[in-house]
């Protein structure tokens, strides 16, 4: 955490050479600035050299709780359920949850604003919607669109029901 003595530890995780995704052990707080810096050691290239010039780091911050929307989604669909609201406007965060196993989706802290929906059988687990492949034979991944938007406020739930 930038602005204290405080740390917060992480666990990432490699999903592709070049990608990592980051998993915080504790909930990350609120209206502080946070640095996030990975271990010199731990980064190489494929020939296993250290990379200690091109260390990725970056810092973000939380919104208050009190600028941030929540949004909720009923399915009705079980499985690797992957959904996504972004934004209607080009520049603007893209938000991605899984269903829980009733097929509801909760998307929380969402910044004020209007967005679309879709969800997606994420069969491969990659996270993201795989349109098939030819040979071998694999169809693609199924995914609906909602088409109405989504109008998010800040201190309010939006809640939109079932959708099939």
């Amino acid at each position: 955490i930038a602005d204290s003595s405080d740390t917060l530890g992480f666990i990432p995780d490699w999903t592709a050479p070049n990608i990592v995704q980051l998993t915080f052990a504790a909930g990350i707080p609120r209206e502080k600035d946070i640095d996030v810096i990975l271990n010199p050691a731990g980064i190489v290239d494929v020939a296993g050299n250290p990379m200690r010039d091109s260390l990725p780091s970056f810092g973000f911050r939380i919104a208050p709780e009190d600028t941030v929307g929540v949004v909720t989604v009923k399915t009705g669909k079980s499985g690797n359920i992957l959904g996504e609201l972004y934004p209607k406007e080009a520049r603007g965060e893209t938000y991605k949850t899984k269903a829980d196993k009733n097929g509801v989706f909760g998307f929380d802290s969402v910044l004020p604003g209007t967005y679309y929906f879709i969800f997606f059988d994420d069969a491969d687990s990659n996270g993201i919607w795989t349109p098939g492949v030819i040979k071998p034979f694999q169809p693609a991944e199924w995914f609906y669109f909602h088409k109405d938007s989504i109008d998010v406020r800040a201190r309010w739930t939006t809640e939109m029901g079932q959708v099939d």
